[in-house]
């Protein structure tokens, strides 16, 4: 391979201030601060640097050496990214273990497993899903980049030097087009490909294989570094260019941007602009500055330390404008610290060329990790040790209380957040002809949670049916932004399915707001009305700040729990949140009714809790909510033939 680097090694201050901008982006993201809602593309900005340096670095190894050291190439890259790593995990452990309910405890043990083998993105990919413990739970879900850029380490080199072997050095720049254009394709055909691929959306996220083309556009810059522009205005173009385009995706680009797919190309060749132009530009500055450099010296700390820290906080306090202020200095800080008392020592040695000088670093880094590994496996298998909890406590939250699983039904009948509606299962909503008069339960995810309910009481009586979308209210014309393609679903549901079916009850529930029934419930109620159909509308029900698990181990006591988790209530019982304004009273039926007494919320018969998370019910209270809807049904004459 021709090299195209005067020296090697070369130090390319510039690139330190690039990462500086990824790994800013990423924590500001993570912190919610306004105008960052793309943020996250800083980890596709940290992917083209990387494939920049590393494939640098092994194209000049080939070119002065003529060869190619694995293991010198892999001890650098243990040296480079090991001892942070595990003093993350280690100190993410003993805060997990402190304050970790058991569920979540459990969870952690699996993610540091899957971390220290480098699997984490695959751990986060195989356990994703709607029930799936939130993010805000999980110290160690950002170690999937980490998993993916490691992945990329152990196959690259290979695939570089198998083919400049076979092929030579100019069809080798060919190949490494080839592979970044397939991972791109593959995005693309994954994006559009229709409902039969919204399994794989989850996995276009975190696998490496459709990650690799960003990878590749950093790659290619190593071939195309001999044509770099050599005047300052173009350089000063590109990096003004390559500043602009980071800027608009950091800006524009939220949680619901399908990625990376066609929209990874604005950040990535923005950053790949930066690479090419930065030091020869005479606005260079901007990248080049003290502070700059010195943040990107300690971005690789920096982004292993800023999520853990924002968990742990988040787990027992609300993330206030003053702790996200705390938060970002606390982990500049403990950053600075590990830069040079834990990544600087160790990576000193990488001059160390062979492996037996290295070899008492690499036992003690693997018997550490198993160190750590094995309590995390332990924690995993046996439900996160609940024996660290008092036993009223401990029955509360044992994850194995069969009132303690979220309700669901055997069929497709809620849909994730952007699933087409045509995805629905046909049992769930097609009329059976057995003459039973026809139930159908409509709604975002917390409606599919009263299905089990209904259809224990009610289902020798009637046919009980369910569609649901997650986070889609069931109102008509509502479009909304955290999950794309409701409107679709709402127009399918109400002007299609409702229309062409003869249900004789229509029950809605979601966690709609009040400004959403007072603007999108008379065209509901009025298509409806259109379909020959009764309604009863049930209100959002209790819901608290945070899941009703972790609440109660987070109080960790008997005493005084119920005035606790009342505190915690988004909403007073009584408090219908103005949902009951819009709706005529006789088609209104409240929740909170059912789960509060006396003005004081009810939130557990024994040791059966209502709650799995913060809104969604457990089979128990299922159950018990299904009472009082059928006791309105029978009052309405629902059940009654012909009715």
């Amino acid at each position: 391979m021709t090299s195209t680097f005067s020296k090697s090694r070369e130090y390319l201050r510039h690139i330190d201030g690039i990462r500086a901008i990824a790994v800013i982006s990423v924590f500001l993201f993570h912190l919610n601060v306004p105008y960052f809602s793309g943020g996250f593309v800083g980890v596709d900005i940290f992917f083209v640097i990387s494939g920049f340096l590393i494939t640098r670095l092994i194209v000049q190894e080939l070119n002065e050496s003529g060869g190619f050291s694995f293991s010198n190439f892999y001890l650098r890259r243990l040296r480079r990214l090991g001892p942070a790593m595990l003093l993350t995990v280690f100190a993410s452990f003993v805060a997990a273990y402190f304050q970790f309910a058991p569920a979540d405890l459990r969870q952690f043990g699996g993610s540091v497993v899957a971390s220290l083998l480098s699997v984490s993105n695959i751990f986060f990919w195989y356990e994703s899903g709607y029930f799936d413990t939130e993010s805000a739970l999980k110290p160690l879900l950002h170690t999937w980049s980490l998993s993916v850029e490691e992945q990329f380490y152990l196959t690259w080199p290979l695939i570089l030097i198998v083919s400049s072997t076979l092929l030579g050095a100019r069809r080798t720049v060919l190949v490494v087009g080839a592979i970044g254009t397939i991972s791109f394709l593959v995005n693309l055909w994954v994006q559009f490909g229709g409902s039969g691929f919204t399994d794989l959306k989850s996995a276009m996220f975190y696998l490496p294989f459709f990650r690799v083309f960003e990878l590749v556009i950093g790659a290619l810059l190593v071939w195309a570094w001999a044509w770099r522009p050599k005047s300052a205005g173009w350089n000063d173009f590109l990096t003004l260019l390559g500043l602009g385009m980071i800027a608009v995706s950091i800006y524009y680009y939220d949680e619901n941007t399908p990625f990376p797919t066609y929209y990874a190309l604005l950040p990535c060749i923005g950053t790949a602009f930066l690479i090419l132009a930065g030091d020869g530009s005479r606005i260079r500055y901007a990248l080049t500055n003290g502070v700059s450099v010195r943040i990107g010296l300690i971005s690789y700390s920096l982004y292993l330390v800023h999520w853990p820290l924002i968990v742990f906080w988040s787990y027992s306090h609300q993330l206030t404008s003053t702790a996200k202020a705390g938060i970002f200095v606390a982990a500049l800080v403990i950053a600075t610290v590990m830069y040079f008392l834990v990544e600087q020592p160790f990576r000193s040695a990488n001059r160390l060329p062979m492996l037996g000088r290295n070899l008492p670093f690499v036992t003690t880094s693997v018997l550490l990790a198993a160190l750590m590994a094995t309590p995390g496996a332990h924690a995993w298998a046996h439900k996160g040790w609940l024996w660290r909890l008092d036993p009223g406590i401990l029955a509360l939250i044992d994850p194995q209380n069969v009132a303690a699983g979220p309700a669901h039904t055997r069929f497709k009948c809620l849909l994730g957040r952007g699933e087409d509606p045509s995805a629905f299962d046909e049992e769930c909503y097609r009329i059976r002809p057995n003459g039973r008069p026809n139930i159908l339960l409509l709604g975002d995810s917390t409606a599919s949670g009263l299905y089990p309910g209904l259809n224990e009481l009610l289902g020798e009586e009637a046919n009980i049916y369910l569609t649901a979308v997650a986070g889609c209210p069931p109102l008509l014309g509502l479009d909304i932004r955290t999950s794309p393609r409701c409107g679709e679903a709402n127009q399918y549901l109400f002007k299609t399915l409702i229309r062409n079916h003869a249900y004789d009850l229509v029950i809605m529930k979601s966690l709609a707001s009040d400004t959403m029934f007072q603007r999108y419930f008379p065209a509901t109620r009025a298509a409806i009305s259109d379909s020959g159909t009764n309604y009863l509308v049930l209100g959002r029900g209790l819901e608290f700040k945070k899941g009703l698990l972790t609440l109660i181990t987070q109080y960790g006591k008997e005493a005084g729990l119920d005035e606790f988790v009342e505190r915690n209530l988004q909403a007073p019982c009584g408090d219908e949140q103005g949902i009951d304004k819009f709706v005529p009273p006789d088609n209104f039926l409240s929740l909170k009714d059912i789960f509060c007494a006396d003005g004081k919320p009810t939130f557990r018969d024994g040791s059966n809790v209502y709650f799995i998370d913060g809104v969604h019910m457990t089979r128990f209270a299922s159950r018990l909510a299904a009472k009082p809807i059928a006791a309105w049904i029978r009052a309405n004459d629902v059940l009654r033939p012909g009715s």
